[in-house]
């Protein structure tokens, strides 16, 4: 988080109940900031973030009921969110996992996954892009089908 003079500093914010995630946390990083719900804060003795779980809940289904009646929860540009997360997320786990076995450094972790997303979101948001003009659309869908059929073939290949 930035001050006025430019000096940042790293602060982990964690909206669960589950305390044991937080334990977790706090072991990997001794020297690191944590801030959690009120309820955590109240039971653990840490520094509250001033949310309770009931408002992070409330605020996610808010979204969800308003976009389950939005006109637009058909078109391809509403699921590039879900698309770009659920990608970006796959590739953490496995950045997160070789950390955890002690492959990599924190630093190099933080630094993998920076990329991971960057590229991702670039990646996503240029496919979305081109599938949304007509012509090129169809092109780009049946590189796409052609790419998932090598991918799934090599896989069978590797396994088999």
């Amino acid at each position: 988080m930035p001050y006025a003079t430019g000096e940042y500093w790293d602060s982990q914010l964690k909206a669960t109940d589950d305390k044991s995630y937080v334990d977790d946390w706090i072991e990997n990083h001794p020297d690191g900031e944590i801030l959690v719900t009120d309820e955590l804060a109240t039971k653990m003795g840490l520094d509250s973030s001033g949310i309770e779980n009931a408002d992070v809940t409330m605020r996610v289904e808010d979204f969800v009921d308003e976009l389950i009646k939005s006109d637009q929860a058909n078109s391809l540009s509403t699921y590039f969110p879900v698309i770009a997360i659920a990608s970006v997320a796959i590739i953490v786990q496995e950045i997160y996992r070789r950390y955890k076995a002690g492959e990599i450094s924190y630093s190099k972790f933080k630094l993998l996954v920076g990329i991971a997303v960057g590229e991702k979101s670039i990646k996503i948001g240029v496919l979305t892009m081109l599938l949304a003009i007509p012509g090129i659309n169809v092109i780009v869908g049946a590189g796409l089908v052609a790419g998932l059929i090598y991918s799934a073939r090599k896989f069978a290949t590797n396994s088999l």
